[in-house]
């Protein structure tokens, strides 16, 4: 069964209070891979930082946003109603929903 519009909302909101919770280079390194689909070259660049420092910095808050998500027991209902949009997909959802 998928998500009712309220839900949603509720969902949304709860999901910004855990993005405003980072720190803003944590965050603007979420926003760019999994809101604005960036590929990890492109949000290095952004960032002004290595590859391999992007995909650090990317996979140390992707973890810390998994586990403040996986607590709040709203997202996590949601993500289960929220089936995964395809295979590989990198939106934040799609992560959440695959465990991380």
């Amino acid at each position: 069964m998928a998500p009712k519009e309220g839900d949603a909302r509720e969902a949304f909101a709860r999901f910004q209070a855990i993005l405003g919770k980072l720190g803003a280079r944590a965050r603007r390194v979420f926003e760019l891979r999994y809101m604005e689909h960036k590929e990890l070259v492109d949000v290095a660049a952004a960032m002004n930082v290595s590859l391999a420092t992007a995909k650090r910095h990317l996979a140390r808050v992707t973890s810390c946003v998994n586990v403040m998500a996986q607590n709040d027991p709203l997202l996590v209902d949601y993500m289960r109603k929220s089936p995964a949009k395809h295979e590989n997909c990198t939106c934040f959802e799609c992560v959440i929903a695959a465990g991380g």
